[in-house]
């Protein structure tokens, strides 16, 4: 059983976590991060290195873990929307408050400008796990469900062209300065966040370049997974503006950078 739960603790715990924290309003959204840290120092010093190699029977359980990740970051980032939405999107908060008894609404009336960009932060920090997921999905590079699931998820974060330039570029020039997601030596945690951001971006649009030119295809088509992973994102800010407006757009910009960074 352990072996399947440190392979989705994440899913089964903390993201259920934070949407409570978020949903709760006020200053709690700050509790799951915290929580997240205070959860990895401890059991990390406490616990003893694991190094052993074992079989994993139902592997299917960990793979649905995997793809459960979608609809759960989607929901986190509908919560948060719903946090920043004026009035009460859907009647969430009218449903949530009859079935707890807890006066969500009140507190989601109350958020202050601060509350919700914590609570963007929080639903950032947490989705930062969509690349890890992701990671895993998007080297299936044959798996179409692995690959859709995969790209979504980076998307989400704003982040789909991962899928390209990990694969195709960060494993064939890792650890050289051809690679843009490969840090070097002596630069600054904050000039390497600026530079692999846009280097992994203009490796994925050379990749992209060079193989639909060899099928004879504009490089300015959706065909190009550069521009629909851009297009997959925006559709994602299209549906979070038309929702929450312009305050909805700062938070889900806020729950991008966080996530990246």
């Amino acid at each position: 059983m352990k072996d399947y739960f440190k392979y989705s603790y994440l899913l089964l715990v903390f993201m259920p976590l934070t949407a409570v924290c978020v949903l709760a309003g006020g200053w709690w959204s700050l509790v799951a991060p915290n929580a997240v840290i205070l959860f990895h120092l401890i059991y990390d010093n406490v616990s003893s290195p694991d190094i052993q190699t074992r079989p994993i029977k139902y592997k299917g359980i960990l793979n649905f873990m995997l793809y459960m990740h979608l609809p759960a970051s989607l929901g986190l980032v509908f919560i948060l929307v719903w946090q920043s939405a004026p009035g009460d999107f859907l009647g969430l908060g009218a449903w949530l408050t009859e079935l707890t008894s807890i006066e969500l609404l009140k507190a989601h009336n109350d958020m202050s400008l601060s509350q919700l960009l914590s609570a963007a932060f929080a639903v950032g920090f947490i989705l930062s796990t969509n690349t890890l997921v992701g990671h895993e999905l998007v080297h299936r590079t044959s798996h179409k469900l692995s690959m859709f699931v995969g790209r979504w998820l980076l998307a989400i974060v704003g982040d789909a062209q991962f899928s390209i330039s990990h694969v195709y570029a960060h494993h064939l020039n890792v650890a050289t300065h051809e690679d843009a997601a490969t840090a070097r030596r002596g630069e600054s945690l904050y000039a390497f966040f600026i530079r692999s951001s846009f280097g992994q971006y203009q490796e994925s649009w050379e990749i992209e370049k060079r193989r639909l030119k060899n099928r004879g295809t504009s490089i300015l088509s959706l065909r190009n997974r550069v521009l629909s992973g851009i297009a997959m994102t925006l559709l994602i800010a299209v549906c979070i503006i038309l929702i929450a407006g312009w305050m909805g757009f700062l938070l889900y910009t806020v729950l991008l950078l966080t996530s990246k960074f």
